[in-house]
Order: structure tokens, then C-alpha cells, then sequence
């Protein structure tokens, strides 16, 4: 759950919760354990030590929606879990550490791979803390003390390494006290800036970084709280809790950022199948839903499924299953355009290894607004199968189609292009080092993990079994991207998703594992965009990598009759060219500008015609109040004003010769002279 910058206080909780063998153990601990689960779910985020052997028993009436798995019982886990209201921003990326120093001289720390794990927290939106966890080394005998010295060294210098900027909490069992002469260990080997706890081993520390205050408000010792009905604790360790309140540095702001998923979910009929397409497919669509763009593939006859548990606001209705569909589909917590998606079946195919033809495989384009104004066009393929020359031959012209389909309706827009290509970059025959050359793509798993290096075109293939699936597999799903004129693409992160997308027996949910990526973004200020308004019929288009700031428009004609037909624009300066989408019916309305003059406002209505949207009225004024119009209004409409010192001189949207399906206002920067006009004129109307 993400909360609201505005609520802006959360619960912690540590608690050691003995989860030793029965053998072992002085209380009941399967009994124990099932409260334990119960009665934490009252705080946000909780760290848990000791969770070895009675994990199930923790888990079975907790209701925390983010829960780590298990490592193990003794002897092979750590005993350290993490359960949260919040999401976990890379909860396939836990890392578990275990300790490089112990003792067995006062316990048996050597027997199960103690340690510290990190996971990051997302607070909010764009708002996230690095959470530790640790079981430090027991004990108070020189060697043990050594032994835990040695330990909160080593989790200071992960810290320093891993978490040097960032607002930190980190909550565990230190099995120090302030009192000992390893007391100032805990606060110099986390770098916190809090010391909590008094005289007990378990410890609550935080620190806020120059984005993220944190502020203590409360701090509690809740032994009371979790104790039996005779009065007897629940564990031998009682339960700390602290309550924090946050706020943000408004001067200082954190790129954005958003993470994608690529997944061919093997949605095939359970006939073709060799897994359990209905159990799996439900189970597949509930952990997708944590990452903010998905993109999937071979989404056929189990799409309803697939949709069943997962969250996603936004999601693509089905094509149809085999042999009716093409398996793509797109999911997002992230707005998706009023232009809408457009699927393209391939022009090329090949059944010489796989029925490819039997189904429209083929490509998506969907439009998602990262915020408003703020598009990208996102594609999804599924590429020809097979390594026979003539899947490599139907293969290479798929993603020839691709790259012209971009290249001619994406032209300056930030790109991202994830989905089953089927290639690898160490076949001869393949072609996806050129695609993605030719398109000014990168690669994430070449840049993230190769660091910029390509496989040779070939050699072996780095293939990978699921029992030992790593980042430097190459897998023949690929996320590859490119920034645009308006927004600059950053790639944070790549990682192969396998691990977490396994069920209770190891196996994988799908025959392929899910890849994922985090970027982060920002904008040229030198551009603005609006929303787009309309409908999502026409083909795609865009005037972004045409415009620059300073341009000068010599005039704009609109046609139009009962709907727009058509948009032009006309640029004298720096270079000379015509902006024009749409067809020729209506009739044209021309208004040449005047020196100093230029669009500032643009009135949209749309409306429906045979069941589909269309531009019906447009309106262009400029910023001496003079305007042209063409269309009839309708009851939908808005009206979009340029930013102060910006002015519209190109479009985005979908055009065919019917019509202007839907249009967004592309702004930009006034030049010097320009804006000294727009000031002038300004001071001269409130005179």
C-alpha cells in the first residue's frame, strides 16, 4: 500500500520471535507463534528475528500484504523476515547477508547463517528508506564480543556502501548492550543518529537523509501487549515498537522514477501447456501488480485469470485466445493515454519450427502518461520463433516492421520496447544488435549487466536453467529503451525476476522468466506537453522531433465542417517547413500570424461518430486575442493554455483521412526576443 504524501507518519516493530525447535524451545511455540502473527499486524513495518521453524505458523493469520519469504528453518535460514503495509520497491532483490565473523562460545551462532538483510520501503510515491534487519552474534565472552564487533562492522560498511544517501531504519536483535564495552559499537557501525532501547539487546535506530526527515514520536517497549492469558511472554525477547512522522525537502526533488516487467505468462491451452496455466496464471497476475508497467505475452486462453487478483488500474481487454488473439497485453498502475493502444500483426511469419502462424502474432503501441503531459509509447512484441533460416528469416522482418513502425510514429518520443523477441544476441541470423541500434535503443541487460558489451554474434549461447538463473543469462525476453526530446530516460536497474516468480516447490510459473527494469526520468525544460483529447482512432503521430524552442509560425489552417478534418502548421524560422495531419475534406481556416504573434491557447471538443471519438470542434488563439476555428462544439471540451513564455507549434495525436481521432498540444520554449514581446504585451493590456 502506498499512502498519500499526506499521511505521513508510520508504526515499526523489532521483535525476536523464538522460533526455535520445539526441542529447543521453553515455551509453545507453534501456539505462540500464530499470535505473535496476529497481533503485529498492528504496526506498519516489522522486522522479525528468530522466524526459523515455525514461519507458517507466523504467517497463517497475519494479514500484512508485504511479506518476505522464508530462508529456511535451523539449520539453513537466517530467521530474518520483514513484514509490511508498505511495498517493497525491490522485493526480488532482498539481500541476505550472512555474517563473515562468529562464535560458538556462549551459543550456537555458527549453526544457522545469521546475518542482515536490506530491502528499500516505499513510503509513498517517489518516497522510499532503506530497511535493515540483523541478528547480531550472542554471547558475552571476549570471542563473542569480538565476534559482534566484527558484525556491526560489517553491516556499517554495507551501509556506507549500499545506503550512503538514504533515509535508513535499521531494526534487529544486536545482542548488545550500551552498558558493555562493545556500547558504542551499534551507533558508530550504522552511522544512526538514534539510540533507543535502554538496556535491551533489541534496537530500533533511524536516521533522515537532506530528502527525508524523520522525526521520532514515539518509542515503546510492548512486552505488555503480547503476553498469554497467564501472563506469560509469548516469546523470551519483548516486542519494540517506535512511531515515526516524515517530511520531504520541497528544494530538493528526487528524480522520478517508474519499474516495468516483461512476462511471457505461457497462457497456451492446458492441452499445450506443461505447467498449471488456471492456478498459475492467478498467481502470476497478483505478483505483477508491483511493478508500475507490465507488459505481457502469449496472455491467451488464461487472460480472465491472469486478471482475477491483479491490481493494475490500467489494463488492455484481450485480443482472444488461440487462435483468435495475439497474447499481448499491458497492464499499469500508470494512467494510459486517451489515444489508446493499437495492435499490429506481423507481415511476415514462419511455421517451420513453431505454429507462429497460427495465432496474429504481432505488436502493440501504448501510450502511458508518466504524469500529465508526460508520455511514453510503450511496445510490446512477440517475435517469430525457432532457429531454423526461415524463423530467423520471418524473425528479422518482424522486427524490421517494428523498427519502421517507430521510427514513423514515434519519432522524438521516449521509447520503451519490452516483450518475447525470441532472439539472442549470439545467433548469426538474429538481427536484434541492429534493431536496436537502428532505432537509437539500449539494451537494459547490455548496459545493466554487460556494461555496454555485446555478445558475439556467434559464439555460445549464455543460456541458463531455472535452477540456476542469474542476471548473466541471456534470456530472449528483452527490455530495451531510448529518451526523446521531452523526457530523458535513465536506466536505475535491470534484474532477471526468476526467483520470485517460482511456486512453494521451486518450479516456475511460466517457461520463461520475467525481466525487469527501474527508470528513472525527467524533462527538458525547453518543452511542455498537454494531455491528449479525442479518440483513439487514426493512425499516430507527432510533431515532437520537428519543433524546437524559438520557432517561428507563420500561420496555422484548420478544416474542418461537422468534425476537424485537419491541422497545419506552417514554420518560417529558423527552417522553413508544414506540419499537417489529417485529410481533405471540410473546409480550410486560415490565420496568418503577425510579427510577434503566436499560439498561446487551443479549444478542444470531441465527440462520437459511428461509435468512434473524433476531434468535432478545435479553436487556436493567439496571444494578441485573435483566433481561427473550425468544427462544431459538442457537450466535451476543454481548453489548454500555454505555460508562461512557451507557445504551441506542433501536435501529437491520431489522424487518418477521416479525420483528427484525438490531438495534444505540443509547447515550447519563446526566444529571448519572443518573450520580451509576450512581457510588453502583457504590461500593456493591464494598462
Amino acid at each position: 500500500m502506498l499512502r498519500s504524501l499526506a499521511e505521513n507518519t508510520f508504526s515499526v516493530m523489532c521483535y525476536n520471535v523464538a522460533g526455535l525447535p520445539g526441542l529447543l524451545s521453553s515455551g509453545n511455540p507453534a501456539e505462540n507463534s500464530v499470535e505473535i502473527g496476529k497481533r503485529i499486524n498492528n504496526w506498519d513495518v516489522v522486522n522479525v528475528q528468530e522466524d526459523f521453524n515455525y514461519h507458517a505458523y507466523i504467517y497463517s493469520e497475519n494479514t500484512h500484504p508485504y511479506r518476505t519469504a522464508t530462508s529456511g528453518g535451523i539449520p539453513f535460514g537466517d530467521g530474518l523476515n520483514t513484514l509490511s503495509t508498505f511495498s517493497f520497491s525491490n522485493v526480488t532483490d532482498l539481500t541476505r547477508t550472512k555474517w563473515n565473523v562468529c562464535s560458538t562460545f556462549d551459543g550456537a551462532d555458527c549453526l544457522t547463517p545469521k546475518g542482515f538483510t536490506f530491502l528499500e520501503v516505499q513510503l509513498a510515491d517517489g518516497v522510499t528508506l532503506d530497511l535493515y534487519n540483523l541478528h547480531a552474534d550472542a554471547g558475552v565472552t571476549d570471542a563473542d564480543e569480538v565476534a559482534r564487533a566484527a558484525n556491526l562492522a560489517q553491516l556499517s560498511a554495507y551501509i556506507t556502501a549500499n545506503s550512503a544517501d538514504n533515509a535508513v531504519i535499521v531494526m534487529g536483535d544486536t545482542n548488545t548492550r550500551y552498558t558493555r564495552s562493545d556500547d558504542n559499537l551499534i551507533h558508530r557501525g550504522t552511522g544512526t543518529d538514534g539510540r533507543m532501547g535502554g538496556i535491551l539487546v533489541d534496537k530500533i535506530l533511524f536516521r533522515g537523509n537532506n530528502y527525508i526527515t524523520l522525526t521520532l514520536d514515539k518509542w515503546n517497549n510492548e512486552n505488555a501487549a503480547f503476553l498469554d492469558d497467564a501472563g506469560a511472554m509469548l516469546s523470551d525477547h519483548p516486542p519494540i515498537s517506535s512511531t515515526f512522522s516524515w517530511t520531504l525537502n520541497d528544494e530538493i526533488r528526487l528524480s522520478n522514477a517508474v519499474g516495468v516487467l516483461c512476462y511471457n505468462v505461457a497462457g497456451l491451452p492446458a492441452i499445450l501447456s506443461s505447467g498449471n496455466p488456471e492456478v498459475y496464471s492467478v498467481e502470476m497476475g497478483k505478483r505483477i501488480s508491483k511493478w508500475d508497467i507490465v507488459n505481457v505475452q502469449e496472455d491467451f486462453n488464461y487472460h480472465a485469470y491472469l486478471y482475477e487478483k491483479n491490481t493494475q488500474k490500467y489494463r488492455t481487454a484481450t485480443s482472444g485466445g488461440v487462435p483468435f488473439g495475439s497474447g499481448l497485453n499491458t497492464l499499469s498502475n500508470l494512467p494510459f493515454s486517451t489515444l489508446g493502444l493499437e495492435r499490429t500483426k506481423w507481415s511476415e511469419c514462419s511455421n517451420d519450427e513453431s505454429s507462429d502462424c497460427m495465432t496474429p502474432k504481432g505488436f502493440t503501441l501504448q501510450p502511458i502518461h508518466l504524469a500529465d503531459g508526460a508520455i511514453i509509447d510503450v511496445y510490446n512484441l512477440h517475435a517469430d520463433a525457432g532457429v531454423s533460416a526461415a524463423d530467423q528469416k520471418a524473425r528479422a522482418s518482424n522486427l524490421k516492421q517494428l523498427g519502421d513502425y517507430i521510427s514513423e510514429n514515434s519519432a522524438g518520443n521516449a521509447v520503451i520496447v519490452m516483450g518475447d523477441t525470441n532472439t539472442r544476441y549470439t545467433r548469426k541470423l538474429d538481427t536484434i544488435a541492429e534493431f536496436v541500434a537502428g532505432q537509437n535503443l539500449t539494451d537494459g541487460w547490455i548496459e545493466y549487466v554487460r556494461k555496454g558489451k555485446l555478445p558475439k554474434k556467434g559464439a555460445e549461447a549464455i543460456k541458463c536453467e531455472t535452477a540456476n538463473m542469474t542476471n548473466e543469462c541471456e534470456v530472449v525476453d528483452k527490455i530495451m529503451y531510448r529518451s526523446g526530446k521531452y523526457i530523458t530516460l535513465t536506466l536505475d536497474k535491470w534484474n532477471n525476476e526468476n526467483e520470485a516468480f517460482l511456486d512453494k516447490t521451486g518450479k516456475a510459473l511460466s517457461d520463461h522468466p520475467p525481466i525487469s527494469s527501474t527508470f528513472s526520468w525527467s524533462m527538458n525544460p525547453d518543452f511542455n506537453l498537454s494531455n491528449a483529447y479525442g479518440g483513439p482512432h487514426g493512425t499516430f503521430f507527432t510533431d515532437l522531433a520537428l519543433t524546437e524552442p524559438g520557432q517561428t509560425v507563420s500561420s496555422i489552417t484548420i478544416r474542418g465542417a461537422r468534425r476537424v478534418d485537419a491541422v497545419r502548421i506552417d514554420v518560417s524560422e529558423p527552417t522553413e517547413s508544414t506540419l499537417s495531419h489529417g485529410g481533405t475534406g471540410g473546409t480550410p481556416k486560415k490565420l496568418a500570424l503577425k510579427a510577434g504573434e503566436y499560439i498561446n491557447s487551443m479549444e478542444i471538443h470531441w465527440g462520437k461518430k459511428d461509435d468512434r471519438t473524433y476531434v468535432f470542434y478545435l479553436r487556436l488563439t493567439t496571444n494578441k486575442g485573435r483566433s481561427v476555428a473550425a468544427g462544431t462544439v459538442t457537450d466535451d471540451s476543454t481548453v489548454v493554455e500555454a505555460p508562461k513564455g512557451f507557445q504551441l507549434n506542433g501536435f501529437y495525436g491520431r489522424a487518418s483521412d477521416d479525420g483528427i481521432g484525438g490531438l495534444g498540444a505540443i509547447f515550447t520554449k519563446l526566444a529571448d526576443d519572443q518573450f520580451q514581446t509576450q512581457t510588453q504585451t502583457g504590461s500593456e493590456t493591464q494598462q
